[in-house]
């Protein structure tokens, strides 16, 4: 009778185990709510949670890169997005997401090549070249600066007139 009731204990345990187990996208959607809700710690947790069932969540990376950033962890979220885009070279959003965190470390040189591959991989990403700019006018190319600029605002920006009219004379 014990050996029954052992083998219907352990049947249960292993029944509510798989019923509560939690997947990939549930902790990816449970990351993207906290995340939402400006619960950035526990996002993070989430998206390590789903990383730890599926190393090659390219979403679950980028997101925890997001909220990595928004709590000041620039070099984290430089490795998240770095990771992401071993996954997949040819996201132009992700290099986007990684110059925007090296432009947060003043590593302006490493932003402007971000950005740019950006722009190669989506020629049409105007805060692309917006950021660029920035990034360029950082590092003292006042002309490069202009030149992303104009093309900003060529493709809509219309933040870009303002530097353009401070600096593009």
């Amino acid at each position: 009778m014990k050996k029954i009731k052992n083998l219907f204990i352990l049947i249960l345990s292993t029944l509510s185990i798989t019923f509560y187990a939690q997947t990939v996208e549930d902790y990816y959607t449970s990351g993207n709510l906290k995340y939402k809700l400006k619960d950035y710690k526990g996002a993070i947790e989430d998206y390590t949670k789903a990383i730890e069932l599926n190393p090659k969540c390219i979403l679950a990376y980028n997101e925890r890169g997001f909220s990595r950033d928004q709590l000041g962890d620039y070099k984290g979220a430089i490795e998240d997005f770095t990771k992401s885009i071993e996954l997949n070279p040819k996201n132009a959003e992700t290099f986007y997401n990684r110059g925007f965190a090296k432009d947060e470390l003043i590593d302006y040189k490493g932003a402007e090549e971000d950005y740019t591959r950006a722009i190669e991989l989506n020629p049409k990403f105007t805060t692309a070249y917006f950021n660029r700019g920035i990034a360029k006018s950082n590092l003292g190319d006042k002309k490069g600066a202009c030149i992303d600029w104009t093309k900003a605002g060529d493709l809509g920006n219309m933040e870009v007139f303002d530097l353009k009219n401070k600096y593009c004379k």
